[in-house]
């Protein structure tokens, strides 16, 4: 009578492993952007500067399309940003009807601090990693971030 062993494939243990140092990188990420975020600031409201500056955003179209808010829910958002200093509206010069949208003074600080940040993270684990395993991760993380090969859905 021979027992019956469950054995877990390299494969999928290595998946796990890593969708598990994944999970914990952006666990990381939230937390570490709560530690910058000024506690004055919705996560919302987070979102909307981050990805101004992300994406180069200046109309509260632009911005909903990219943060995934409804243009209603944009357009307040972006108002409270305007009324706390962070965001400044100006004509654009091309269309009287349009306003664009700038970074300002305490918007400009915050995503400036993000950054420091997000430096420091990235070199703490570039150190841990020699030139062979650096070569690696950056090829594995080349492939899953190229648009349409990286996060595909069963049909």
């Amino acid at each position: 009578m021979s027992a019956t062993l469950t054995h877990t494939p390299p494969q999928a243990e290595a998946s796990a492993r890593l969708k598990s140092f994944i999970e914990d990188l952006a666990r990381r990420y939230i937390t570490g952007v709560d530690t910058v975020r000024d506690p004055g600031l919705s996560r919302q409201e987070f979102l909307i500067l981050e990805r101004m500056a992300w994406y180069n955003l200046h109309t509260v179209t632009d911005i909903a399309d990219k943060c995934g808010l409804l243009l209603s829910t944009t357009s307040a958002v972006v108002e409270r940003l305007v009324k706390k200093g962070y965001l400044e509206r100006q004509d654009d010069a091309r269309d009287r009807r349009v306003n664009l949208l700038y970074l300002v003074g305490p918007g400009r600080e915050l995503l400036r601090q993000l950054d420091q940040m997000y430096q420091s993270i990235a070199d703490a684990i570039l150190q841990q990693l020699d030139p062979a395993e650096t070569s690696v991760v950056l090829r594995a993380l080349e492939r899953v971030t190229q648009p349409g090969e990286g996060l595909k859905t069963e049909d």
